[in-house]
């Protein structure tokens, strides 16, 4: 688990994070320590404004997604899907994954931000996201 305090216009921000599932060569005791901690830190957070899952655009939904997405939604937790490495697919492709991926994570579109770190794509929508969560 890892803390960045961010400065924005007025404010500051906590951002954390939590051990993510994604191709992790791990066992399945370790993947569940994991899925404890992160809802065990989630549940106990008063001022928790919003969650954001970073997806890569290429790799499909699994059931962890799933399971935790089904909790945030459970808690009334707001949450921005944002699918990473954008640039890796053509303009088709792109929009066939964004739109499978949006749906398989029952996120609303505006809620769902696609970027590029590597052109500096949505990073100013991504932004402008995490600042309507408070």
């Amino acid at each position: 688990m890892h803390f960045y305090r961010i400065e924005r216009p007025g404010r500051e921000i906590l951002l954390v994070d939590l051990p993510g599932y994604g191709w992790a060569r791990v066992s399945k005791a370790e993947r569940a320590g994991w899925k404890s901690l992160v809802e065990n830190y989630l549940g106990a957070r008063k001022r928790l404004r919003g969650a954001i899952l970073l997806q890569d655009v290429r790799r499909d939904w699994g059931e962890d997604e799933v399971l935790l997405g089904a909790w945030l939604a459970e808690r009334g937790v707001p949450v921005l899907l944002v699918l990473t490495k954008a640039d890796k697919l053509g303009a088709a492709e792109r929009r066939r994954r964004v739109g499978s991926l949006t749906a398989a994570a029952r996120v609303p579109a505006d809620r769902c931000i696609v970027t590029s770190s590597l052109k500096g794509e949505g990073i100013e929508a991504l932004w402008s996201a995490i600042d309507g969560l408070s």
